[in-house]
């Protein structure tokens, strides 16, 4: 194996010990215990970190998802934790946007790909504001998926950020409230 395999094959376990050993912790305490132990209005800042680092990447869903439901199933308020947690996937959003945008440049000139992404780009300029920043918000309330490849296509494509941002913002602010009274019905 090749010292950039191995690199890669460390990565991930050290994402998946944290993932398992998070889970763990999350079963072996209870929700109760957890927010006990860290406290109630720390609990708003644990969730603020988590997801400005566990939100930011495919990867870190996972934690994310369980930390939400943890502290909604410990009895946090669903709106605030939304608003500690739409706020901080939205920093993170905003870092895969600025990458898309910069990144953009360094796409090869008259590639298959650079043209697919020049007709998405146009096809977007032609769709009314509200119809792009609806689409934006229904994506990233409604759906599971991560908002990676989202962000970086709308930095990639030239949206202004000043549309994507609240997209962004209240998207993520309403996917968390679902999730955290989703926990809070569990118990």
């Amino acid at each position: 194996m090749s010292k950039p395999d191995r690199k890669h094959v460390l990565l991930f376990l050290l994402v998946l010990l944290f993932i398992v050993g998070w889970t763990a912790l999350i079963l072996h305490l209870g929700p109760e215990r957890l927010v006990s132990l860290v406290g109630v209005s720390n609990g708003y800042i644990l969730m603020l970190l988590v997801s400005l680092f566990g939100g930011v990447s495919s990867i870190g869903g996972a934690i994310y998802v369980t930390t939400i439901i943890t502290l909604a199933a410990a009895g946090l308020n669903p709106a605030l934790l939304a608003l500690a947690s739409g706020l901080g996937v939205s920093v993170g959003d905003s870092v895969y946007y600025y990458l898309g945008w910069r990144g953009s440049h360094i796409l090869p000139i008259g590639g298959a790909i650079t043209r697919r992404i020049h007709q998405f780009s146009e096809w977007l300029r032609g769709q009314a504001k509200l119809v792009r920043a609806g689409a934006i918000y229904g994506y990233t309330a409604f759906t599971p998926l991560p908002n990676d490849i989202l962000t970086i296509l709308m930095g990639v494509t030239r949206q202004p950020y000043a549309l994507v941002l609240p997209a962004f913002v209240l998207g993520n602010i309403t996917h968390t409230f679902l999730l955290a009274t989703f926990g809070q019905w569990l118990l």
